[in-house]
């Protein structure tokens, strides 16, 4: 994980219900360091909207990113 957010990459915890559901995104900033922009193998591309610096202030972003493919969220019978 070092070694991505050394490269520019940066995570973030997005909370699933139950709380175990929960993931990390993997996704590059604008203005990053470049470096390996590869995404990662063996994870899926998503979007989620993120609350990001904009100035003084803050604005939602729509980000794409890498995350491992999400568990089915039907009960299983």
């Amino acid at each position: 994980m070092r070694e991505l957010l050394n490269a520019g990459w940066a995570a973030v915890f997005l909370p699933g219900e139950p709380a175990r559901l929960g993931w990390l995104l993997l996704w590059k900033p604008t203005g990053a360091a470049t470096g390996d922009s590869m995404a990662p193998t063996g994870l899926e591309t998503e979007a989620v909207e993120l609350v990001l610096p904009h100035g003084r202030s803050v604005r939602r972003r729509r980000v794409e990113g890498y995350a491992p493919s999400q568990p089915s969220k039907t009960p299983s019978s």
